[in-house]
């Protein structure tokens, strides 16, 4: 439970990529009908990046506030992180699913939306 949503989250892994979704809802439906929230993600394809999150939740409203770090890994596969942004996209629930309007600050990332 996310205060009053029922939370579901889905991962999926890969060769060099693993990520983490979230649905959130407050009725059962299936999950073609909602809309995911990127939680967080590891890919190691060309320049390693960690996507991680915090989850801000008030009413109708989720800010996701994110932290991203760009780097490389060595042959020990030690991350070293040679980037870090630091960004917020907030979302809101109406018809009952999330929407944002700010897809825009997922360009470049390893995420589709």
């Amino acid at each position: 439970m996310y205060g009053e949503y029922f939370g579901l989250r889905t991962c999926g892994t890969g060769s060099g990529y693993c990520a983490s979704y979230l649905y959130l809802f407050k009725e059962i439906t299936s999950q073609k009908s909602l809309k995911f929230i990127p939680e967080n993600y590891w890919s190691s394809f060309i320049t390693a990046q960690d996507l991680t999150s915090k989850i801000e939740l008030k009413k109708d409203e989720l800010i996701m506030h994110y932290k991203l770090e760009k780097g490389e890994l060595n042959d020990s596969l030690d991350f070293k992180v040679n980037e870090t942004k630091i960004f917020d996209v907030k979302f809101i629930f109406k018809n009952k699913r999330w929407i944002t309007t700010e897809k825009s600050k997922f360009d470049g990332l390893d995420i589709e939306l």
